[in-house]
């Protein structure tokens, strides 16, 4: 009897360690599985930013960019276009942030010194982020802006 309960317990310890060998298979393969996704999906998210960038038009006159960045979060493609533009003996800055597929603003930042005065002294023309609860948020100042859209650019 003894050595029944033995053999029992010796079988389930088997099936065990081989349930554990299988899982740990398989959390392998979706890990991979869902990595390789993440890469397409940044992909596709790269080459729709690019065409947004070039039908914006902003590369035209003056000094500007792109970033893009794929939200897991938000399962969302945004792209995010900057311009530097200098007026006289002032400057000009330009920043937005839209879903580069659905073409949605979500942020938008207008700063421009015509007068040359220290940076500190000009506050932004337009600030605005529109929050995840869909509110629009003003701002004051670029780095809070750039703090805003954390939510949007780094998750």
């Amino acid at each position: 009897m003894v050595g029944l309960i033995l053999f029992g317990a010796g079988c389930n310890q088997d099936k065990i360690a081989r349930l554990e060998k299988e899982n740990k298979e398989l959390a392998a393969k979706l890990d991979a599985a869902v990595k390789t996704a993440n890469l397409d999906l940044q992909a596709k998210c790269a080459q729709e930013a690019r065409l947004a960038y070039n039908e914006s038009g902003l590369k035209k006159d003056a000094l500007s960019s792109y970033t893009n960045h794929y939200n897991r979060t938000l399962n969302k493609c945004f792209v995010m276009f900057g311009t530097l533009k200098s007026e006289g003996n002032g400057l000009t800055v330009y920043k937005s942030i839209m879903d580069a597929f659905e073409g949605k603003g979500y942020a938008e930042y207008y700063w421009s010194n015509p007068q040359s005065k220290p940076g500190w002294e000009v506050k932004p023309t337009v600030c605005t982020v529109t929050l995840l609860s869909g509110e629009d948020q003003n701002c004051e100042s670029v780095e809070e802006f750039e703090q805003l859209i954390k939510v949007y650019m780094e998750q």
